[in-house]
Formats: structure tokens, sequence, C-alpha cells
């Protein structure tokens, strides 16, 4: 036998011991390899102890961790290993909270379902329910119905609330209204278990240059699909204007700065404008980068891979908008009095901790006092840590004769928006079109604004006037408006800033918001959404007094838009032989459960009412089982699953206006349980409620035949 076949066969021979090992709970012929099986076999064990309950998303790179503390040669490995699996289970309660972290977006949905149903039917007890006195913003009591706020709680314990502190009575209001909403439950749940999600990913070390820059891998792919499916409603959506032209709203998105294309044409444009305005002035440019202290680091020497638990990326901006508001501050202080211009790009560094690009102009001798103010802030916070003085705040004056302002910041535009001819992304590694894909997502999963102009006229009068083309020649009213619209129209920045600024006098630029007549007294008012709050739609570009009358204006809003929202064909089809029925009720239904829950039926029904009502409900019945059985693959597109959802919903409201006695009581019993876990005043409310049906009795209860 030759050399390599005996090391071949040496090597079978541990391949054939090895698997008999894997079978046989350790290899029989070896001790030593039996009790070495046998303790990983009770460590693993010990794991899945500790980590009992935990999503699978969470509990591999978690197990992933552990093998990696455990496998290290340092004494007290095992312990380390498994103290950081504690560790992270205590924090867990804390990150998630009562947030349904588990759920995919389908599955939130009819979370946010019977969310919004049971605090619809809490609240509608407040009418006749005990009011408390709560001490709202400002120190004012305030009286609220005592099942308003248990409906609060609610809120509070899943989560999608994360404090009442300082609401005002108006804000108490319509909270109220929104926690009766199925569509508010959907948004504010998908936001804050993302961002949980997120957080625990940091927290295991899955966010970072070698595995995963910027965002986890999971939570790209659900935000990418939420924009899949954003697309596609825009895509079969239609809007039609009173001259009867027709687009999907797609098409129209597409023109505004919601296409990154234009968002960062736009962008460029403006800073370039400013640089125009700032050499005229002779202001001095600087290109400033700011970081966060160590502590706010995902991955840091300090705090290793998995970071410190205590901080997350909106943590930290939130730490350097506050940074920035005191910088502020000072420069308006009436000692310093130092106009500061500028451009703030926010982008992620490859643990996804953000740092702010500044491209900042100061008058020359005002540069060393700004730069002196912003220094002292940023080292603020543990600047006596290694390296703190060094890459804290990074300060590079711009010199003219090596390029323009625009060419400092650009690419930080570029790469943030689109990755347009950038060609790779050096903190990652990817290309710069993956890169800024994934930049974009961290944006909105910690809700962090990227992109910030200050000191300078507001942008969305900018864009208003540019909607209109031409102004009509007859009209000469437009003596202060005319100059902005027309630097607007040419996209000219920095003559639109001049314009802006030489309005003085006690004049003031803003908005005329859109009216609608009173159905009752014909007064135009500004419409409220269904929250009951104001709904501000832009109709003009104005000038106001001093008493805020209108001096003048040039009319933005061109068109009145009816948009009609598509449905898949074969959703439509369905939903359109359902609602085409004659029906003898009215089944029509909202998340805000657009009728008050109660026990019993104080209307008296026809017998024609309940033939129709049954003959409905069978019909719905039937229809929902033949498509549930011949149409599997049509029921796996989201589309298709909604819609038979929201007719089983439906289906079940119907059925409930209907019960018999009996099951009234019980589900009377049901609906007490669930309640009494979390309130037991509202279980005690309800008790009292099922005494008074017990009370009636089923003879004059409205039994269905």
């Amino acid at each position: 036998m030759t050399a390599a076949s005996q090391i071949a066969a040496e090597i079978a021979s541990q391949i054939a011991q090895a698997r008999f090992a894997a079978s046989n709970d350790g290899p029989a012929t070896d001790p030593i390899q039996r009790v070495r099986y046998r303790v990983e076999r009770s460590q693993v064990a010990d794991f899945d102890r500790l980590s009992i309950g935990l999503p699978d998303y969470l509990k591999r790179p978690l197990r992933a961790s552990w093998h990696r503390l455990r496998k290290q040669k340092e004494a007290g490995a095992l312990a380390r290993a498994n103290t950081f699996v504690r560790e992270f289970m205590t924090e867990l309660p804390t990150v998630a909270g009562g947030l349904p972290i588990g759920m995919d977006d389908d599955e939130l949905g009819s979370v946010a379902h019977a969310a919004a149903n049971d605090c619809a039917k809490i609240m509608a007890q407040a009418e006749s329910g005990e009011a408390v006195p709560v001490v709202a913003a400002g120190g004012r009591c305030v009286r609220r119905p005592r099942f308003v706020l248990e409906a609060f709680a609610k809120a509070l314990d899943m989560g999608v609330l994360p404090s009442l502190d300082g609401l005002t009575p108006a804000q108490f209001d319509t909270l109220q209204k929104r926690l009766a909403d199925e569509k508010w439950w959907r948004g504010r749940l998908k936001r804050f278990v993302t961002r949980a999600v997120e957080q625990l990913l940091i927290r295991l070390g899955c966010v970072h240059r070698k595995r995963s820059p910027y965002l986890s891998e999971g939570s790209l792919t659900r935000l990418l699909a939420r924009d899949a499916r954003n697309e596609k409603a825009l895509a079969l959506a239609e809007a039609t204007n009173e001259r009867g032209q027709t687009y999907t709203l797609a098409e129209l998105s597409r023109r505004t700065v919601a296409n990154p294309a234009i968002r960062r044409t736009e962008l460029m444009v403006r800073v370039r404008g400013t640089e125009e305005l700032m050499n005229a002035l002779g202001y001095e440019g600087y290109f400033i980068t700011i970081t966060a202290p160590s502590k706010y680091h995902a991955c840091s020497d300090k705090y290793g891979t998995n970071g410190n638990p205590r901080y997350n990326p909106r943590d930290t901006q939130d730490y350097l908008c506050a940074n920035w508001a005191q910088c502020r501050a000072q420069f308006n202080s009436k000692h310093n009095q130092i106009p500061v211009i500028g451009v703030r790009v926010v982008e992620p560094h490859h643990d996804a901790t953000p740092h702010w690009h500044m491209l900042v102009w100061v008058p020359p001798h005002q540069a060393e006092k700004m730069l002196a103010i912003m220094r002292a802030k940023a080292l603020e916070v543990d600047g006596c840590e290694p390296g703190a003085a060094d890459h804290r705040m990074t300060v590079e004056k711009i010199d003219p004769r090596k390029g323009s302002a625009v060419g400092y910041i650009a690419k930080y535009l570029a790469k943030n928006i689109d990755g347009e001819f950038v060609g790779t992304d050096d903190e990652s590694g990817l290309a710069a079109d993956s890169g800024a894909r994934r930049v974009a997502k961290w944006a909105t999963c910690w809700r962090i604004r990227q992109f910030q102009m200050f000191g300078q006229p507001p942008v969305t009068i900018w864009r208003e006037l540019r909607k209109v083309r031409a102004l009509n020649p007859e009209h000469g009213d437009e003596l202060i408006l005319r100059p902005l619209h027309a630097a607007a129209d040419a996209g000219d920045w920095a003559r639109y800033c001049n314009a802006y600024r030489s309005v003085q006098g006690g004049l003031r630029i803003g908005f005329e918001q859109l009216t609608e007549p009173n159905k009752t007294s014909g007064e135009m008012l500004i419409p409220l959404n269904k929250y009951g709050e104001p709904k501000f739609v832009r109709a003009a570009v104005a000038v106001f007094d001093g008493t805020g009358e209108v001096i003048e204006r040039i009319q933005t809003r061109l068109h009145e838009w009816d948009v009609k929202w598509g449905r898949d064909q074969t959703v439509s089809n369905l939903l359109g032989r359902i609602e085409a029925a004659p029906l003898g009720v009215d089944f029509e239904r909202s998340g805000a459960a657009a009728s008050t829950w109660t026990c019993v039926n104080n209307c008296n029904r026809s017998e024609r009412d309940d033939l129709a009502q049954r003959d409905l409900l069978h019909r719905l019945d039937q229809e929902i089982a033949s498509i549930q059985t011949d149409s599997a693959a049509q029921i796996a597109t989201p589309d298709f699953a909604a819609a038979l959802n929201q007719l089983a919903a439906r289906n079940r409201t119907t059925a409930q206006r209907g019960r018999s006695y009996s099951q009234a009581l019980a589900d009377l019993d049901a609906t007490i349980a669930r309640v009494a876990t979390h309130s037991p005043a509202g279980a005690g409310h309800l008790r009292e409620q099922r005494a008074v049906l017990e009370s009636i009795g089923p003879a004059a209860y409205d039994v269905r035949p």
C-alpha cells in the first residue's frame, strides 16, 4: 500500500468513527471521546434551555456567538458564553417589550386587526364608563373615561406607544381614534417590530462589513418586500384629473423627488447654488465630519463585535441632533451671532452607526469661533478616550484651487441616494448601487433624515412654484412672487435665495391651504382627516402681511384628482360579485369598528332581513370555500389573501350580529377571560354587562330563527 492510499484509509476510518459517534451517543471504542461528546450535548442542552422561546432567526446568530465564546482557550470560556446568552435574554424584554417580534408582515396585519377591534370594543364602553383624572401636558388635569385608558394601556403593553408623557388634551383625543384604526396599528407594528429585530441582530454582531453592512439581511429582505408591494399598489392605482387625463400613481411618483435621480439632481442644484451665493458674499467653506463616541458604535475596540447594548442607531442620531442643536444655539446667541449656512448628510458606518458629513459656509472672521464651538461640543462626551481628539471631528477647509465645494460632498450625496457615478462603496466594499439600496433601507428602518439644508429658504416653496410653468402675462399683480417663480422655474437656487431674502417689511411667504365648504353652514373650512385633525393640502403659494391677510398668491394646485385604487383582476371579480348582490342588511365595516359593540340588539329586525342576511352569509361561505379549494396558487398572492381575509372578517362580523342567546353569553365569557389578564377593571364592567344580559333572558333577546 502506498503512502497516499494509507493516508486515505486513515481518513476514511476517522470519518466512519465520527459517523458512528453521531448515531450512537459517542464512539464506543474511545471512552474519552464518548465523555467529550456527552459534555458537548449537555452544554448544547444548556444553551437550548437558556434560549427557549427565541425565534429561529435570532437563535441562530445567538448560537453562533455562544459557540465563538465557548471555544475560546482562556479559562472560564463556557461561563462567559452562558453569561452572554443570559444577558441577551434579559435584554430581550427591554428591546422588544410586548412586540410580536417573531411574526412576518402578514401576521402583523392580523395582530393589527385584532388589536384595533379590541380597542374599539373597549372604548365603546367609554360613554357609560367611569371617568378618572389624567395629568396632561402643562400640569392640567383632564378627566378621561376609564375604558379609554384601558385601550391606552393595551397599546403601551404591546410596544406601539413609547410613552404618553407630554401629550396635550387634543392629542389624547386623536390618539383615542387612532387606537381603533387597523391601519394605524399595522403601521406602528411594522415600524417598531422591524426596529426591535434590527437592534437585536446588531447586538448579536450580524451587522458589519464582513457579514451584512449597514442592515441585516432579514430586515433588508422585509423592507424590500414592502417596497415591492407598495410599487405594485401604485402601479394598480389610477388618478384622473378634471381634464380626463389618467395616470397611474407610479407614473406620477416618478415625476417627484421620490425618484432618486430627481432627488439627487435637486440636491446638487441646491448645493451648487448655495456655493455661488456664498462665494459672492465672501464666505469660507469647510467640510466637517462628526462621529459619535465609541460607546454608540456597535463594533468598536472598547465593546467588541457585539457592541454596547444600551444604544442603537436611532439613539446615536438623537445624540448628534442634540449636539448640533446646542451648537446652533451658541451660534445664534447675542454674544456670537454667527451666520452658518450649509448642508448635512447622514450616512452609516458599516456597523449601522450614523455619522455626519457637513458642508458649512461662515464669514472668515467668525470661522475660528464656529469651529471651536463645534469641537468643544463634539468632545463634550467621553472626550478623553483614545482617538477622540483625532477622529471625533475632522475639518478640511475648502480650497477653490483644488475644486468646488460641490465636489467635496457630491460623492456622499450620490452614494446615499442611488450610487450613480460613484463606482464602489468603500465603507462596505459593495457596488455603489447595492450599498445605496442598503443605506436607503437603513434610513427607513431607523427613520433617519439623510439630507438637510440649514440657513436657507424652504425648499417646499421652490418645489410648489416649479409646478407652474408660466404665469399669466396679463396678471401683473405678483410683484413679489414673480421673481421667486422665475428663479425656481429656471432652476437657479442662488437667485431664488436672493429673491426670498428680499421680501421684507413684515411680509411672510407661505402657503394657502385647500378649503372645502361646510355641509351645514357653507363656510369654507380646512377639511379634517379621519382622526378629526386638520388635513393641510397646499393650494397656493401666498404672501401674507402682518395681520395674516393674503396680498399675493400663485395657484400651485392645478388639478383635482380622483384616485381609484386598483386590485388584482381575480380579487376584483370576487368582490364585484359579492358587492353587486342585493343585501338585506348593511355589513360594511372599517378598522375603527363601524358599529358600536354591544351584547344586546335593540333594533327590531324583519324576517326578510334575517333571510337575506343568512343567504348572504351562506353565499360568502360557499364563495370562499370554492376559491380556497380551486385556486390555491392565487391565494398565495398577498392581494388575493388580503381580499379573502377581508371577506372572512365581514362574514364573522355579520354573523356576530345575529348570535343566539347562549352564543352571546359564551362569547361574552370568552371576552371577560381575555380582558381579565390585562384589565381587571374592564373585566368587572363586562361582568356587569353579562348580568344585564342574563336578566333579559332568551325570550327578550333578538333570537334569529
